[in-house]
């Protein structure tokens, strides 16, 4: 329930994702209340990103790469391919009908697709495979929207270096095998060069964003 905070993630995650090539799903960004270090995404283009994890970010680059990621697993209908074959969610009903609902029905549907994406991260967790791939089309989201992706390693090292300070989900994929795919994707998808952004511009914004969660 912070004002502030949503419409910056919110501002960043579509910027993201009016490049990522999907123009036809239309995008919401959250805010999940726990320290848990986590982000996840659900069926209708719904991204959460929880509290613990803001506050383990220190720029808007390393926030751009991790809703970039998310972004990616929807584009991808990672989520949904687990999820449709149980029929535990569909499309529609994360999408076209909590929409239809006015309020009441919004905050209900919207608990349910949290609570069937929280129950499949920490039963089953995502594969290695649908991993790599939101993790190589998260850079290109970060970098054709002008951010530097090389931050999502940044941010990963911290969480590495830092991991007994900080909640994971049990089926968090290792940190260390992570980076390494990283390195190697970036590396080979050419993506290793300057931005074009103001980082300070860039900087005074986050800070001034994220004070109240701090």
């Amino acid at each position: 329930d912070n004002r502030a905070v949503m419409e910056y993630v919110n501002l960043v995650g579509h910027t993201l994702a009016e490049r990522s090539g999907r123009p036809e799903i239309r995008f919401y960004f959250g805010l999940l209340k726990t320290d848990e270090v986590n982000a996840f995404a659900t069926p209708g283009g719904y991204v959460f990103i929880t509290r613990g994890l803001l506050m383990a970010i220190q720029s808007e680059q390393e926030l751009a790469c991790v809703l970039a990621h998310e972004i990616a697993h929807v584009n991808e209908k990672h989520m949904y391919n687990e999820i449709a074959p149980k029929r535990e969610v569909s499309a529609e009903e994360s999408l076209a009908s909590i929409i239809s609902r006015g309020n009441s029905g919004l905050v209900r549907s919207l608990t349910m697709v949290v609570e069937k994406g929280m129950k499949m991260l920490v039963e089953q967790g995502i594969d290695k495979q649908k991993e790599a791939e939101a993790d190589e089309a998260g850079l290109m989201y970060a970098a054709n929207s002008g951010y530097r992706s090389s931050a999502m390693i940044t941010l990963l090292r911290r969480l590495e270096k830092n991991k007994t300070k900080y909640k994971f989900s049990p089926n968090a994929p290792p940190i260390a095998e992570r980076i390494a795919r990283l390195e190697k994707q970036a590396e080979e998808l050419g993506l290793n060069y300057p931005i074009k952004i103001d980082e300070k511009v860039l900087d005074n914004r986050f800070r001034q964003a994220l004070a109240s969660v701090w």
